[in-house]
């Protein structure tokens, strides 16, 4: 993770006590789907440690971010899919976008849900969703879905028994590089 982004994500988290931090938390989650670079995970599990009372809270504003970041997305391919096409051509001929494909043809909401709640990137299935015809309010549910299972579950190990957060190898970089950084 970016150094910057580090320090000004720890200078966002000493405000976590804040009314406005939830909500801007969750659009900075959604923000996620477009930058590539937020640590979402991280930023989960490091407010829920900061405040482990707020876990169930915390996780539903993350949630819904995640959600709508994924609506936005996935309303944006849909309303100009040739210009995505036509930028990212290589893309689309990937042995991993094709077996993605392959599986959300396959299973359709279930298998955009399933993304979600993996530690898969769900970009690219959002962006299959999309093109697929999936109708909007469809993937909004299913990230949703797919979201509320998998931070449910971060949230509750990072509130009731932190140390286990460490044993999670996809998450201990994230938080790890969060609390090392100087204010």
């Amino acid at each position: 993770m970016n150094h910057k982004l580090s320090f000004w994500i720890r200078k966002l988290q000493q405000y976590s006590d804040r009314p406005w931090y939830l909500p801007f938390l969750a659009a900075l989650i959604g923000l996620d789907l477009f930058l590539l670079i937020v640590p979402s995970d991280g930023l989960l599990v490091s407010s829920v440690m900061l405040r482990p009372k707020r876990w169930v809270r915390i996780c539903i504003w993350v949630s819904v971010g995640s959600a709508l970041g994924a609506l936005a997305l996935s309303a944006l391919v849909q309303w100009d899919s040739v210009w995505l096409m036509n930028s990212f051509p290589t893309l689309f001929q990937s042995s991993h976008w094709e077996s993605t494909n392959a599986f959300i043809d396959k299973h359709g909401a279930w298998a955009l849900a399933l993304f979600s709640f993996s530690i898969l990137p769900q970009q690219p299935a959002v962006i299959i969703s999309a093109l697929a015809g999936m109708p909007l309010e469809v993937i909004l549910i299913s990230v949703f879905v797919g979201r509320l299972v998998k931070y449910g579950i971060l949230s509750y190990v990072a509130s009731h028994a932190p140390r286990i957060i460490n044993r999670l190898w996809f998450i201990r970089k994230e938080v790890q590089q969060l609390q090392e950084t100087e204010v």
